[in-house]
This record gives C-alpha cells, sequence and structure tokens, in this order.
C-alpha cells in the first residue's frame, strides 16, 4: 500500500520506489526482539514498561538494519520514524512534522491503515470505506494530510470535507 499511496502522489522513480518497498517491509523488523505477549496483548492493557518495550521496536529495528551496508538512510529513517507524527506525540522522539522523513510519514499512516483492515487477536476488521474516514476522525491532526488524502484517492473514494479543508489551508500557508 505504500508504494501505490506514493505513486498517487507522483513518487514513482525506480529508487523512491524501492526505498519505500524496503521501508514499507522492514519497518516493524524491531518486533523481532519483542515478548510475543507484549506484541499481541492490546496497548491499553500494557503496563507502562511493557508500552516502553514495545515502542523500542523502531530504534531496534534501525539498529538491526544500519550495519547493512545495503540499507539507504532514507529507509533507516522510515523503519525509525514511522510512529512519529504531525504534532510531535509519537514515537521515539516525539519529533514534529517538519523533522519526520516523508517516507516515514507514509508508512505510519500506510501502518494505522492496514492495522484497522486487518483482523487482529483483539479487533475485528473494518471495511476500506469505513477504515479511511476513522483515520481521519481518530488521528486528526496526527497525519499530514497529503498522505490521508492520497490513500482516499487510491482507493476511489471522497475526500472528506474536513480533510479537503486541511490540505487547502495547507496551501495557503506553504
Amino acid at each position: 500500500y505504500s508504494s501505490m499511496v506514493a505513486r498517487e502522489l507522483g513518487w514513482d522513480s525506480k529508487a523512491t520506489q524501492t526505498k519505500i518497498i524496503m521501508a514499507g517491509l522492514l519497518h516493524d523488523i524491531g518486533f523481532r526482539e519483542i515478548d510475543m505477549n507484549i506484541l499481541y496483548t492490546p496497548r491499553d492493557r500494557l503496563t507502562p514498561a511493557e508500552v516502553k518495550i514495545y515502542e523500542s521496536h523502531t530504534t531496534r529495528g534501525r539498529d538491526i538494519l544500519k550495519n547493512m551496508p545495503e540499507i539507504h538512510t532514507d529507509i533507516l529513517q522510515a523503519v525509525m520514524q514511522h510512529h512519529e507524527n504531525e504534532i510531535g506525540t509519537g514515537f521515539p522522539a516525539m519529533i514534529r512534522k517538519e523533522e519526520v522523513h516523508p517516507l516515514a510519514k507514509i508508512i505510519g499512516v500506510v501502518n494505522h491503515f492496514c492495522e484497522s483492515i486487518l483482523k487482529t487477536p483483539y479487533h475485528s476488521a473494518q471495511e476500506i470505506r469505513i477504515a479511511l474516514p476513522n483515520l481521519v476522525k481518530l488521528y486528526q491532526n496526527e497525519f499530514d494530510s497529503i498522505y490521508l488524502a492520497a490513500l482516499f484517492k487510491l482507493f476511489g473514494l471522497y475526500v472528506p470535507a474536513e480533510l479537503e479543508k486541511r490540505l487547502e489551508d495547507r496551501k495557503k500557508t506553504g
């Protein structure tokens, strides 16, 4: 899905597509070092210590990959930053929108989208036409409007008015 969102944005060079595909495939590689009981427990049921362990998967993933010379630094950044957000409340570093790598922004949006549409041990799958508007409602200003809108367009869905307004406001302010 990340590759398709990138294409929707016109990012179709071979180099960019290779990076986004690799980042999409590897973004959660740090999970391999985390106890399965933590991974399969709903986040709201984790202790603060377990949440910290769960959140470490981004830096663990980066650390696993950083010694591989064939892994581009853009991929390392996407792996490490895919849970950062526009308002600076993400993890691991709580950085704000201008500091988050564009590939990480796509991976982050698509990651949440996939969590919504796929059945997991603790929630049922949502239909795409329900999952996408829910992303807008639940995460309001956490995701970059451009990437959310691209996801709607990818599936041929009407872009909600509040998202269109955010896009227009963004164009005005630069």
